[in-house]
């Protein structure tokens, strides 16, 4: 299995472990607004398990690959490699998550409702390739594969499931556009339309 191999094996393993805990942290928050601290606290010592299993991929992912090869640093960008090594950028220096929710609620209609989530990310990407900012496309510290647009786009997913306009309860590993998602993405249109 070469390097590329690897990285991809792992990449779709965290992605799916991700997933499964955006599901968890959905399924826990809801008990607490309905007052079912049984399954909160149930909820709670999954995502536990989940979050220890997501390190010890991410450790083995880091023994399994060859180190990246840093760039050279010069004295300019010394604010640069600042924000790399803690991971956050000042506000607004990349695309607010709010700036996903149209694309992948088009992506979703294009799909036919529902998509992978691996796909879903991939096509977002294509269409909000332009729209996109440098910072967007820089490699996060602890996760040396994964660009800041697509953990931000899987945020913005689990916003879009706070605001009804994604499924809740889709099988894991997949997205799904809710009637009240359609609604919003028509309204939406429509005004970009009339203006």
């Amino acid at each position: 299995m070469t390097s590329n191999e690897r990285t991809d094996v792992f990449g779709e393993i965290l992605d799916r472990v991700d997933a499964e805990i955006d599901q968890i942290n959905d399924t826990g928050a809801q008990a607490l607004g309905s007052g079912d601290y049984d399954t909160a606290r149930s909820a709670i010592e999954r995502g536990k398990q989940f979050v220890a299993v997501r390190a010890w991929l991410s450790a083995l992912r880091g023994e399994w690959l060859p180190p990246t090869p840093q760039p050279r640093v010069s004295e300019e960008s010394e604010e640069l490699r600042q924000r790399r090594n803690l991971g956050r950028l000042p506000a607004g220096a990349s695309t607010s998550r709010e700036a996903y929710f149209l694309p992948i609620l088009s992506v979703l209609i294009e799909m036919g409702g529902r998509g992978r989530t691996d796909q879903v990310l991939d096509r977002v990407g294509e269409v909000m390739k332009k729209e996109l900012q440098e910072e967007d496309f820089e490699l996060l510290p602890g996760e040396p594969v994964m660009p800041r647009w697509r953990k931000n786009a899987a945020w913005a997913r689990y916003s879009m499931v706070r605001e009804g306009f994604l499924r809740d309860d889709s099988p894991r590993s997949y997205w799904e556009i809710t009637d009240t998602g359609r609604q919003f993405l028509l309204d939406q249109n429509e005004t970009g339309r009339s203006s």
